[in-house]
């Protein structure tokens, strides 16, 4: 991304005292659960959270309305994924499982071998689903059927946006893929960025760029500039420019996602805003000290998001190379048309005691349903009829 490198100081100053406006929302009105409609042990379907010293890989996504699919790759042989390293691939096998979304009955589930990394997989709200594993991209029917295959031109073209909705718009028609050289480690700019129409695979835009590139809706692209302390914004075929209210609280902004084409939420530590992409703030949030904002997910028909809130927990000493780290504390789903936070769950986090987890979220195309995987459990909750 070309865009201008610029102070960070005196304009983030300037981003606070001119369009920030808008005051944070009070957090006492979401209604807070811990009853979900089911729940499914995945350790009952062959799940295991560790092979060696490897986290296992999972995924959760609602398929449509009525259908949630959980799905993680197990490697073949543990041995050899003990003594590879954490990023390099072994041969594994993709498990995918479909469940009732309103009664927890297990519909259907089946397996393809893949490599262990990367992988992507998401629903597309009629049923189907999209997984990329390795350098294969593939459409799958309700029945789990391949009905679309695609190769992609390397063996890290699944490598997907480190935090957000990994690169898929809101609305699932479209899905971001930023393939990286084979030389990546010296080539870091020459990342090839493809948006596709996930219904046939086609290419609906092209660009040569790194990895800046962070959240796509329909019509628009959000990623960070060359400085990466800045966030900058175009419309598909349009030219990069500095997106303005990126850092709520004079903050850096760390990540951005659409919550639909008009809605565009951006991180900043302990500060969350919301804004359309002409820069108007919707509203904002604000957490208290020593929290700050996780992953996230978004219904497809936009009018509601959810996100995981962090605790940071133990000592810092910088003699000693101690800090804080992030433990996941709450789910918390958003309206953007109430503008405001309306359901929250409490979710296990990482302690010095237990190993780190990683907990997952996934909001029904309707937004009628939270699903969460946390602790080797996938949870669904319904959400109240607010707008």
């Amino acid at each position: 991304m070309s865009v201008r490198r610029r102070s960070s100081s005196g304009f983030w100053l300037a981003v606070l005292a001119t369009l920030f406006v808008a005051r944070a929302q009070p957090q006492s009105s979401e209604a807070e659960s811990s009853k979900a409609l089911w729940e499914v042990n995945a350790r009952h379907l062959g799940y295991k959270s560790l092979v060696g010293e490897k986290r296992v890989q999972t995924f959760i996504d609602f398929t449509d309305a009525n259908h949630v699919v959980f799905a993680w790759a197990a490697p073949d042989d543990p041995d050899a994924a003990k003594k590879a390293g954490w990023l390099t691939p072994v041969a594994a096998h993709l498990h995918v499982v479909v469940f009732d979304a309103r009664t927890g009955e297990k519909q259907r589930g089946q397996e393809w071998s893949t490599p262990s990394l990367p992988i992507r997989l998401f629903g597309l709200d009629d049923g189907r689903i999209v997984t990329c594993t390795g350098s294969v991209l593939r459409q799958l029917s309700p029945s789990l059927d391949v009905t679309r295959e695609q190769n992609l031109p390397n063996e890290r073209a699944c490598v997907g946006p480190p935090r957000g909705p990994r690169g898929f718009s809101p609305s699932r028609r479209s899905l971001l893929l930023c393939i990286p050289p084979r030389d990546h480690f010296l080539q870091r700019d020459r990342y090839q960025c493809r948006l596709l129409d996930v219904e046939t695979f086609s290419t609906l835009g092209d660009w040569v760029g790194d990895r800046g590139t962070a959240a796509v809706s329909d019509h628009w692209l959000a990623g960070f500039c060359a400085s990466r302390d800045e966030l900058c914004i175009r419309a598909i075929h349009g030219s990069w420019r500095p997106f303005q209210p990126t850092a709520p609280g004079g903050e850096r902004p760390r990540s951005a996602f659409f919550a639909n084409d008009e809605a565009l939420v951006i991180e900043a530590g302990k500060q969350m805003a919301i804004a359309t992409p002409r820069g108007e703030v919707l509203f904002q949030v604000e957490l208290p000290d020593k929290r700050s904002f996780g992953d996230s997910a978004a219904s497809s028909r936009g009018e509601r998001f959810a996100i995981i809130e962090n605790r940071s927990r133990g000592l810092k000493s910088e003699p000693l190379d101690m800090y804080p780290y992030p433990s996941n504390s709450r789910a918390v789903v958003y309206s953007i048309p109430a503008r405001r936070a309306i359901f929250a769950v409490r979710l296990g986090g990482a302690s010095l005691w237990k190993p780190t987890r990683t907990n997952q979220l996934a909001l029904s195309p309707d937004g009628a349903l939270l699903a969460v995987f946390c602790e080797g459990v996938l949870k669904v909750y319904r959400l109240p009829e607010v707008p």
